[in-house]
């Protein structure tokens, strides 16, 4: 490889490896939900947290967890009052892959909340568990940036392959 393309070559292999490094922690991120949450509980059943006024995903698990859209969570803040928010809801970014679901997202004021998420279609069931995790937090701050950093490079290597190649090609006529 001739040593002009050495660098804008780099910068798109950088672009593409934090692109797959995004994917696969955004993934992780899920993944560990079951094991590194705030609260968890089967479903129908009632999670307590403390909130510090930041944004907040529910996540379930279980090879019996409900689909995301047969989901409904009651949400009761510090406040005391309640509301009620459905699977794929809250700008969630839902995903169902290998035992893991991102049901919904939802902010809530700093203090002690209350979760309790069940089946709206078989309300009577305890099948599967739910997870609440802080959807703002560190890992999903690096996985942001990965995707950033990854386009950010991809561009930067494409645009200096295209002005190498522009330079270097013949001029016509």
């Amino acid at each position: 490889m001739p040593a002009s393309l050495t660098r804008p070559v780099s910068l798109v292999v950088l672009g593409v490896t934090l692109f797959i490094a995004g994917f696969v922690g955004n993934w992780l991120q899920d993944a560990a939900a079951p094991w590194i949450n705030l609260g968890e509980a089967t479903m129908g059943s009632t999670v307590t947290f403390t909130a510090d006024r930041g944004k907040y995903r529910v996540v379930t698990s279980g090879p019996t967890r409900p689909k995301i859209e047969q989901v409904g969570c009651t949400i009761v803040p510090a406040t005391g009052s309640s509301r009620r928010a459905l699977g794929g809801t809250g700008g969630v970014n839902q995903r169902d892959a290998l035992g893991v679901s991102r049901v919904l997202e939802f902010r809530t004021p700093p203090g002690e909340t209350r979760l309790t998420c069940s089946d709206r279609i078989l309300t009577a069931s305890t099948h599967g568990r739910f997870q609440v995790v802080a959807a703002d937090g560190l890992v999903s701050r690096a996985v942001l940036a990965a995707f950033v950093l990854g386009g950010l490079s991809l561009l930067a290597g494409v645009a200096w392959l295209a002005l190498l190649y522009r330079r270097r090609a013949p001029a016509a006529g």
